[in-house]
């Protein structure tokens, strides 16, 4: 069903939010996230230990496709060339 949707904020800064996000992200169909390549390390143990099928691409090709969707990029590799990383 797709207008049975929830989204969810929280503050990965604190130590709730993380065990919030990670007690989630392991029953969640879907996980999107729009932070920069390496910023939820914190939680790559937890979504490794899920059974579900890991799909590694870029692009708009993701969206086409089932499984959980991981960045193909290095964490070091800056997404926006020309841009400087802070």
């Amino acid at each position: 069903m797709l207008w049975a949707k929830t989204g969810l904020s929280r503050r990965l800064s604190r130590t709730e939010g993380i065990e919030l996000f990670k007690q989630l992200a392991t029953s969640a169909d879907v996980l999107i996230e729009n932070l920069r390549p390496g910023a939820l390390a914190m939680i790559t143990d937890v979504l490794r230990e899920r059974s579900a099928p890991r799909r590694r691409s870029g692009g708009s090709e993701p969206a086409r496709e089932s499984g959980l969707t991981v960045p193909a990029q290095p964490a070091a590799t800056n997404p926006f060339p020309g841009a400087a990383l802070n």
